[in-house]
Formats: C-alpha cells, sequence, structure tokens
C-alpha cells in the first residue's frame, strides 16, 4: 500500500516538474511583458506630467520676455527644481535692477536675486553681465495627491 502511494506521489511529481518544465517558457514571457507594461506606464506618466507643465513654461517665458526693459537681453534661462536662473546683458546696472523689480511683480517668482554682475565692453560699447537667481512657488495643489495616488490608497 505504501509502494503504491510512494509510486503514484512520484509520478505526481515527475508530471508537476514536466509541466513546469514546459510552462517556463510562457512564465519567462509573462515576466518581459509586465516589465514592459511598467515601462510603459512610467512613460505614460512622464509624458502625462510634461504634458501638463507645458503651459507652466509658456507662462514662464511670456513673463521673462514682458518684463524685459528696453536695453536688456537675455541669453540664458534655466530652470531646475523650481529654482530659475537667468543670465543676460544690459547697458547698466539700473536695468538689470529694473527687470528684477519687474520679475518680482510679475507675481510668477520669489525671491528675484542677484547673482552677479560684470561689466563688459566690446566694440567701445560699454555693458553689464548678469546672472539673476529667482524662486519659483509650487502650484496649488502640487502637493496633493493626483487621481492615480488616491486610487492606489484605495482598497
Amino acid at each position: 500500500l505504501l509502494k503504491r502511494t510512494l509510486d503514484r506521489e512520484t509520478s505526481l511529481l515527475q508530471a508537476a516538474k514536466a509541466e513546469k518544465k514546459v510552462l517556463e517558457p510562457v512564465l519567462t514571457k509573462l515576466e518581459a511583458v509586465r516589465e514592459q507594461r511598467e515601462f510603459l506606464r512610467r512613460k505614460i506618466t512622464l509624458i502625462n506630467e510634461l504634458k501638463s507643465r507645458q503651459g507652466e513654461a509658456v507662462r514662464f517665458m511670456e513673463t521673462l520676455s514682458a518684463s524685459l526693459p528696453d536695453w536688456v537681453w537675455l541669453s540664458e534661462a534655466r530652470f531646475v527644481r523650481r529654482n530659475l536662473q537667468i543670465k543676460g546683458k544690459a547697458l547698466t546696472n539700473l536695468l538689470v535692477s529694473d527687470y528684477m523689480r519687474n520679475l518680482e511683480k510679475s507675481g510668477l517668482f520669489e525671491m528675484v536675486s542677484l547673482m552677479g554682475t560684470a561689466q563688459k565692453s566690446q566694440g567701445g560699447t560699454v555693458y553689464v553681465e548678469f546672472s539673476l537667481s529667482a524662486n519659483v512657488p509650487a502650484p496649488p495643489g502640487a502637493n496633493a495627491p493626483g487621481p492615480a495616488a488616491k486610487a492606489k490608497k484605495t482598497p
């Protein structure tokens, strides 16, 4: 009786091992599909985030341009982690100060600060190269969890 039971269990084990061997390629494909799905999900999330911030970039550029006094030119604007770094040229330090005041008045930027200036000349024209920094406050509700985060929390 024990031998028959052992033989039956052994044959069941061998059948299970054979079935596992047959299903291993399917499991490998399933894992690859899961990884690809996760990659595509992250990509879609990034695209949606960039798309939602697209309007913000347009507002920044419009404000930077509208705030420029005459005889002030921008050569670089860089946005890194809610901080805007601006480089440019102006005919005088007073014009740089006016630009900083205009940026603060716009309401879009906070803590506009002068990082440095340097007087330069080219072809008999004297000008000032400047570097500014400004913080960009987070939009209202930026710290609130989005619909995807809310959906994950509910069972």
